[in-house]
């Protein structure tokens, strides 16, 4: 696994994502220009008038490759301002960590499940599909979700009887007509959990090999 260090270098391009105001989903270009301190510097977007969505300490996804990697790396930065230039740049802060993106098996479900938003309020939704790195799931607009918030998701599998928690990071949000979607990054799933997910993601895929 490469560094930080080796990934994020001046010139490296990426995909821009986070939600405004209004809960929609916003993406874009960009390079990384440079670092200065604890900030990272990039690029004016592409598309540009996506600066006028960004508020302070806006929530942000920086997508980006490494190398010949297949995985896609997702950072989590928090937007801090535009320097005034000819093409404005974003200031950012500097991303600790990172997530692999979504090159696991991901199997079509219709698994009903719950999540506690920040207000520790119970909802629930349909997850649509599903990999040992996370979910995709249909919801109704909810207000206190935010890009990059850790949430905890409740999963009921139709051959398991006791219900089972996992805990991970929102990584896209978009609302689509009177529903939202969410794309969830597990943070860690213990062993005894992924081996329940792995089993019924082998399931999953032994009756779409079945079908087809």
């Amino acid at each position: 696994m490469p560094s930080i260090e080796q990934v994020l270098t001046p010139g490296t391009g990426i995909g821009v994502e986070f939600v405004n105001t209004r809960g929609d989903k916003v993406t874009g270009k960009s390079k990384i220009n440079g670092f200065e301190g604890i900030y990272m510097v990039l690029d004016a977007p592409d598309p540009i008038d996506i600066l006028n969505d960004l508020t302070l300490n806006q929530n942000m996804a920086i997508i980006c490759k490494y190398e010949d990697e297949p995985e896609d790396l997702v950072f989590f930065v928090k937007f801090i301002k535009t320097k005034d230039t000819d093409r404005p740049l974003m200031m950012v802060s500097r991303p600790n960590n990172f997530n692999l993106g979504r090159k696991a098996f991901r199997s079509e479900v219709n698994l009903h499940f719950g999540y506690f938003n920040s207000q520790s309020v119970y909802k629930e939704g349909v997850v649509l599909n599903l990999s040992l790195t996370g979910l995709f799931a249909s919801i109704e607009p909810d207000q206190f979700l935010q890009l990059g918030m850790v949430i905890s998701v409740k999963l009921q599998f139709p051959t398991v009887t006791s219900p089972i928690m996992i805990v991970g990071k929102i990584i896209r949000m978009e609302n689509i007509g009177k529903q939202s979607r969410i794309a969830l990054q597990f943070s860690c799933l213990p062993n005894g959990i992924r081996d329940l997910v792995a089993k019924f993601l082998s399931g999953a895929q032994s009756s779409t090999t079945q079908r087809k």
